[in-house]
């Protein structure tokens, strides 16, 4: 008996999650409509019927990213937050980025941010998706008792995506999460 063929939605949605692991494996080089039909075994031509253009299939990549990001950071609380258990928050959201399914998410991001580099419209995608987490951890620090949110948030996204970097891409070390928590712990001090 033959499965019945996936919703739409589905197959877009299995679609951007293939091209997530295609850009996290081959690179941006490497996503094209026919990677994407091999990995999910799909008759050629149909990764094109949902997206017409790479460039089509790359800012709806963008915008998977975030929408899975927006996902794993929603959960942190928004009610008074103590800095200590912030940080604890936040160490658990780099602990599950690094061990998880989420590690080639976070490869597939750092090849969409090269990639809007060199291409205008998705660097515009890619800007307006980054202000949306930067507003989740805006709410995150504002539950945390920071002075001045705004102001910080921009850093400690940049502190979360260096840790990332140093942690996924330069160590063969397992993931320290006492050493993340004292360098969470130490920004989140000075906010």
């Amino acid at each position: 008996m033959q499965e019945d063929a996936p919703a739409p939605a589905d197959r877009r949605t299995a679609i951007l999650d293939a091209a997530i692991e295609v850009l996290s494996t081959e690179g941006g080089r490497g996503l094209t409509h026919r990677a994407i039909d091999r990995r999910l075994d799909l008759p050629l031509g149909s990764t094109a019927n949902h997206f017409s253009t790479r460039d089509a299939l790359f800012r709806a990549v963008t915008d998977r990213l975030l929408e899975l990001v927006i996902v794993d950071l929603e959960p942190i609380p928004e009610r008074r937050l103590s800095k200590d258990r912030a940080a604890g928050l936040i160490v658990k959201y780099l602990m599950d980025t690094a061990h998880s399914d989420a590690r080639h998410r976070y490869i597939a991001h750092q090849e969409v941010l090269l990639q809007s580099a060199r291409d205008h419209h998705l660097g515009l995608e890619v800007s307006a998706a980054r202000q949306r987490v930067v507003d989740v951890v805006t709410r995150i620090l504002v539950a945390a008792g920071c002075d001045d949110p705004k102001a910080h948030a921009p850093g400690l996204i940049a502190l979360i995506d260096g840790l990332l970097i140093d942690q996924l891409l330069y160590s063969s070390d397992p993931v320290d999460s006492r050493w993340l928590n004292s360098q969470v712990r130490r920004y989140l001090a000075h906010c």
